[in-house]
């Protein structure tokens, strides 16, 4: 039975994958907007090589939050989930706002300071979850697909050559 649970929430939260993911980045909070291109990742498996391209973004103004972006998500998620099995709604961590472009992502003249871009990063991360809470999440996952980039010796190269520290970005 439990097995049942876990993959019933499973699905459902899989089939409702938020607007960052959707290529949408520009609705998770205001001042982030899709640039132009794409950024090519490579994935390697035994089947063979898979190129995916995710869309770059582009910081032109002050970090906030205008609306709740996983509102709509998490509450139809909770609609649908059986009394006494708590909803789980993931959303991208923030490093991934970051991370597709690194610096040149990010208007120098909006954020001079790379610090105070973190810092309204992390606040309008903190007014989502906050949101979340409100609309009953108690269970959210911060996923960080980025992580696993730092493995690739390639892609640490990448960040080398943009002028960022791979062993220390995380």
């Amino acid at each position: 039975m439990w097995m049942t649970r876990i993959a019933f929430v499973s699905i459902v939260s899989t089939a409702r994958v938020g607007h960052f993911y959707s290529g949408k980045p520009d609705q998770f909070s205001s001042g982030i907007s899709k640039a132009p291109g794409n950024i090519s990742v490579k994935f390697h498996n035994a089947a063979g090589d898979i190129e995916w391209t995710p869309a770059a973004l582009h910081v032109g103004s002050k970090l906030r939050m205008d609306k709740t972006i996983f509102g709509d998500d998490f509450s139809y998620l909770a609609s649908v989930v059986p009394a006494g099995i708590t909803a789980k709604q993931t959303i991208p961590s923030p490093n991934m706002v970051h991370y597709r472009g690194g610096p040149a992502s990010i208007d120098p003249t909006v954020y001079p300071d790379i610090e105070e871009f973190w810092a309204d990063l992390a606040a309008a991360y903190a007014d989502e979850v906050q949101r979340l809470a409100a609309l009953g999440c108690t269970y959210l996952q911060f996923d960080d697909t980025s992580l696993a980039y730092l493995n690739d010796p390639a892609q640490r190269a990448d960040i080398a050559a943009r002028g960022e520290d791979a062993d220390h970005l995380h």
